[in-house]
């Protein structure tokens, strides 16, 4: 159908297709099309915004991918995990939900994390570890980072702690956090290290959240 321009009517063309839109500038594959009740936009060919008699589709707010893991059982050593690969679960508290994951959610074998997709992403670690009786110089958390499928491993983000003795449990929390520029879901994955100068106790549980993971889509990559 060519152009009618109608006085009454307006202006119709053809409908149009993603890969060959009816309204475009000298970019053949990116511009408008219309199919029944719809506006749709495209860019090289492929459909990225639609509107519709019920809304948008193809608009992405906000944090599309929130998820927070946890150890389920204590843990005792020097060497707590390297990497920290024992009893994961992801938080499950309920009254109220605590709704995880937002989102398809990471994905973890022998310690070792996937991403569910391509972005800017967030990582939080955090532990709670205690001794009685003992002095432990330092404590080291480390957020190791891999961008080729584990062949090599890169020390991105340290956080570091210390116990004295003092007749009792006594207590420190190390965390250490990093963002990261997900590129390729296959080879950019993250692992975490624990270590400790001395035998401690690094705390986990099914009810309460203290040896934990947490991840963040913060946006496009």
């Amino acid at each position: 159908m060519a152009i009618t321009i109608d006085g009454s009517s307006g202006i119709a063309s053809v409908d149009g297709s993603a890969g060959s839109p009816s309204v475009r500038g000298t970019d053949a594959n990116s511009g408008i099309l219309y199919t029944s009740d719809a506006i749709k936009f495209s860019t090289g060919g492929v459909e990225r915004l639609s509107i519709t008699n019920t809304g948008f589709t193809g608009i992405t707010q906000g944090i599309t991918e929130v998820d927070k893991w946890r150890v389920t059982a204590n843990a005792t050593g020097s060497t707590l995990g390297d990497p920290l690969s024992s009893n994961w679960e992801r938080v499950d508290n309920t009254s109220p939900s605590q709704g995880m994951p937002i989102g398809t959610g990471m994905s973890v074998s022998s310690g070792i994390w996937t991403f569910p997709s391509t972005g800017k992403w967030w990582v939080i670690f955090k532990t709670d570890i205690y001794v009685n009786n003992t002095n432990v110089r330092w404590l080291e958390a480390v957020v190791q980072v891999t961008s080729d499928n584990g062949s090599s491993w890169d020390n991105r983000s340290f956080g570091y702690g210390s116990l004295y003795d003092s007749g009792n449990n006594t207590y420190s929390s190390p965390s250490a956090e990093t963002f990261l520029d997900v590129t390729d879901t296959s080879n950019d994955k993250v692992k975490i290290k624990l270590t400790a100068s001395y035998s401690c106790v690094m705390l986990g549980s099914t009810d309460d959240t203290h040896t934990s993971l947490t991840f963040l889509r913060l946006g496009d990559t």
